[in-house]
Formats: structure tokens, C-alpha cells, sequence
């Protein structure tokens, strides 16, 4: 399939919500998705639905990969941060999915370092007092990942990478040739930790993938300009209003990033990071992000980029 405009991937929906998505995605410049649900490739208001087959029952247990991927000829499988983060369910599900063919896909994580955790661990924990996401977490989680995919000769994706370390750590695994890419999410090169201190903790800020410190975020730019990061996600997490109201810690995570993901990194490359050129960083939302689901992007980048500033 070939498809045009930004290319997002793991996208949470269903076939009610999904058409509100792919109209938000759409108006944002978004040409195709690659979505988390039991939904066959399809196309709503011009955007391309791509199925990305859910590693995981809503209970955590293991889902019945092989027959989904087969239904939904997905090349790509979702675990998030609940597979990426257990040791036992994360082995035993790389084993099943061995010679599938398919790229997983999870968040990196150590689950017992990170359970009830709200932001990020630094400055943002200690000013607020809350649990905080430590940076040797989302380390652990890289390692084991990459330690069990190359036993079970498995294609591997890291999800939501916002650690200076991390970016140090699949830069490190890419230049010994291991199958490995990775994805950032969109907040966390547009903001940092201060910018939740500074809203004075406003739940639409509370992101599942924390905000970092400034220099975290810098060394994910440095990512996208030699290549280490090759995709990067809207993160959009749609919240209701009654969730906005409630307090930062009782909120659920969440942050809404469609339609405009595109258009901030973007203006925020032009403004912050100038030095990155802007076709690594189209490369990022177009091209990057197609080959992992197996498309064919085609389109002028540069069109695409003035297009929507």
C-alpha cells in the first residue's frame, strides 16, 4: 500500500472511535495509522487504517497472536509497557512469536521500579512529592528487550525511549548490527518536566511516557539527526473532560496530540533545534514510520512540511 502525508503508529482504537481518530489525524496532515485494535486494513475520511495486532488481553495475559496476525496480516505486534517491563511474560511471548515474522513492539520498562509511578523521576518527583519513573527503568527494560529478541532471533521495536541513556543504548545496539528500531513520542520533544511543574501539575499533562529533563530531550533530538530514532508517534491518548478536573494524581494518562502533533514538532525543530535537519525529521513522521508497518510512503517531504507551517 502507499500512502501519503504523516504516517503515526500504535494508536489506541476500536470501530467506534475510530473514524473520530482518522477525521482528527487527517486535519492534522496524517496520511495513514497504525492501529491497536481487531480492525482489518481499512481507510476512513482519506487515511489509511494499518492493523497492529495487541500482544496482550485486556487482563495482561497473552493474546492469541498467531490467529490475529494471520486475520489481519499485521506485520507488527503491540505490547506496551505491560510486556515490556515482566521478564517471564515478555520470554515466553518472544518464544511464541519466533519465526512469525513480525517486529514486536514494546515500551521498555522494570515494572517493580515503576509500579504507581506519576512522573518522571528528578526534579519533577521531588518537587511534587509523587512516585517517579526512574531513568534506570526504561535502561533495564532496553537490556533485557534486547537481550531476549536477540535469543529468539526476534525483529525488535522500543517504544516511547525519552531517556538520554536510552537513546545511548539503542545507538550502541544499532552499531552492532542488531535488529532493533525505536520510536519517541511527540511530547516529549515539544516538552519537559518543567513545563508539568510550571502548569502546576494540570492532568492533561500526565503522560504514560513521562516528560524528562531538557537534557533528555536534547539527546532524542540528537537521536532523530544520526539515524538512532526512527519513527515518531503523535502519543495522542484521548481524556474526557471529567478527567481534566480531577486531580493530577487521580487523573488516568492521557494527552491529546491530534490534530497538531506534526505541526509542533515542526515549528519546535525551527525554533529549539535548527541544527537538526528537517528531513531526518520528516523522514521521522513519513517514511520511518511506513516501512515499520509495511507501507510505501510516497510525497514531496518538503511540500508536506511547508504545507502545514
Amino acid at each position: 500500500m502507499r500512502v501519503k502525508g504523516f504516517v503515526d503508529l500504535f494508536v489506541r482504537g476500536n470501530a467506534d472511535s475510530i473514524g473520530r481518530i482518522c477525521a482528527l489525524a487527517g486535519s492534522g496532515g496524517y496520511g495513514a495509522l497504525g492501529v491497536i485494535a481487531d480492525l482489518e486494513a481499512s481507510e476512513f475520511d482519506g487515511v489509511a487504517v494499518v492493523p497492529v495486532v495487541d500482544a496482550l488481553k485486556p487482563d495482561g495475559t497473552m493474546a492469541n497472536i498467531r490467529t490475529s496476525q494471520e486475520l489481519l496480516g499485521a506485520g507488527m505486534i503491540y505490547g506496551g509497557r505491560a510486556l515490556g517491563g515482566k521478564s517471564e511474560l515478555l520470554r515466553n511471548i518472544m518464544a511464541y512469536c519466533s519465526g512469525l515474522g513480525c517486529r514486536l513492539a514494546l515500551v521498555p520498562d522494570e515494572e517493580p521500579l515503576t509500579r504507581g509511578a506519576l512522573v518522571s523521576e528528578g526534579r519533577a518527583s521531588s518537587v511534587s512529592g509523587m512516585k517517579g519513573f526512574p531513568v534506570v527503568a526504561e535502561s533495564i527494560g532496553i537490556f533485557r528487550a534486547l537481550e531476549m529478541a536477540g535469543e529468539f532471533d526476534i525483529p525488535l521495536h522500543l517504544h516511547g525511549v525519552s531517556t538520554e541513556r536510552g537513546v545511548d543504548m539503542v545507538r550502541e545496539a544499532k552499531a552492532k548490527c542488531l535488529d532493533v528500531t525505536c520510536s519517541v513520542t511527540s511530547f516529549s520533544l515539544c516538552l519537559t518536566e518543567e513545563d508539568l511543574i510550571k502548569s502546576r501539575w494540570d492532568p492533561y499533562l500526565k503522560t504514560e511516557i513521562p516528560l524528562r529533563s531538557d537534557s533528555d530531550r536534547k539527546a532524542l533530538w540528537e537521536g532523530i539527526e544520526d539515524g538512532t530514532v526512527d519513527a515518531i508517534t503523535s502519543g495522542h491518548v484521548q481524556i474526557s473532560e471529567e478527567d481534566e478536573m480531577v486531580p493530577f494524581p487521580e487523573a488516568p494518562f492521557g494527552f491529546e496530540t491530534l490534530p497538531d502533533a506534526a505541526l509542533s514538532l515542526l515549528r519546535t525543530r525551527r525554533s529549539e533545534f535548527p541544527y537538526v535537519s528537517e528531513e531526518k525529521l520528516l523522514e521521522c513522521l513519513t517514511s520511518g514510520p511506513a516501512g515499520l508497518l509495511g507501507l510505501e510512503h510516497e510525497g514531496d517531504l518538503s511540500r508536506i512540511a511547508d504545507g502545514y507551517l
